[in-house]
C-alpha cells in the first residue's frame, strides 16, 4: 500500500510517497521521506533515507524500532482475515 506524503504547512513535500510494508512475521518496514511522533507529539528521530522498520511482536527492547526479536519469540505474524 502506497500513502501519498500528506501536504501541510510544517511538512511539504511534493511527489513524495511513503510505502508500509508488512514483513511476514516481522515488522513494518516504511521507505520514503515521512516524520514520526509519539504520543505527546514530540518528534522521533528517524534515518533520512533510508528504511525504518516497526516492531510488530511487541518484544522489541528498542520499541517502536524492531530489534529482531520476533526471531527469538517465535511470532506469527498472519494477518487475520
Amino acid at each position: 500500500m502506497t500513502i501519498p506524503a500528506q501536504q501541510t504547512a510544517a511538512n511539504v513535500q511534493t511527489a513524495a510517497s511513503v510505502t508500509i510494508t508488512a514483513a511476514e512475521n516481522g515488522p513494518y518496514e516504511i521507505t520514503g521521506p515521512f516524520s514520526m511522533c509519539d504520543h505527546d507529539g514530540r518528534v522521533v528521530a528517524v534515518p533520512d533515507g533510508q528504511a525504518v522498520r516497526l516492531c510488530r511482536c511487541g518484544a522489541s527492547g528498542d520499541k517502536p524500532f524492531c530489534d529482531g526479536s520476533e526471531e527469538t519469540i517465535a511470532f506469527n505474524g498472519t494477518l487475520a482475515r
